[in-house]
């Protein structure tokens, strides 16, 4: 069990905190309590000072060097995002949202997916055959046009530690 050179235990918040601080700054990460608030604060340690200059609490190291990738398979010629390939859904949608677009003037945007939703759900097998055919004919060209693209989800952004 970690202990302060007050004398105080860390809780284990403040612990698994500085762990993880540690880690996403890839750099030592000093742990004190704040008596007058009554809290933990985390503080790294620049790489250009020593540890011993820093009269706090606990210091935790969790910096891993990480390997960075050279290339990122979703950034393409020039630094530009390399957008994905489109769904059935996506160019039956933005086909469909043209057409009544012109024909309904200031139909929202939620309103104009509800419709082109129902129409959808309206289709024959055989439309929604040809829409698939469409993204995989769309997926197919992307894959020639992109051939070292792989699709990476965005992360959530972290929240607030303390």
């Amino acid at each position: 069990m970690l202990q302060t050179t007050s004398g105080r235990t860390p809780n284990l918040w403040a612990t698994l905190s500085a762990n993880y601080y540690s880690r996403r700054v890839q750099q030592p990460v000093r742990v004190f309590h704040d008596k007058a608030r009554s809290k933990y604060r985390l503080c790294p340690i620049p790489e250009d000072e020593s540890c011993e200059w820093y009269c706090s609490d606990i210091l935790i190291d969790q910096s891993t060097p990480v390997k960075v990738s050279e290339e990122d398979p979703t950034v393409g010629e020039g630094g530009c995002r390399i957008p994905r390939p489109r769904n059935c859904w996506l160019l039956y949608r933005q086909s469909k949202s043209q057409e009544i677009t012109r024909s309904v003037e200031g139909i929202t945007a939620s309103e104009l997916s509800r419709v082109i939703g129902r129409m959808w759900d309206e289709e024959t097998p055989e439309i929604q055959a040809y829409w698939y055919n469409m993204a995989m004919e769309e997926e197919f060209n992307h894959k020639q046009q992109y051939p070292g693209y792989k699709y990476i989800p965005a992360k959530e952004p972290d929240q607030e530690l303390l």
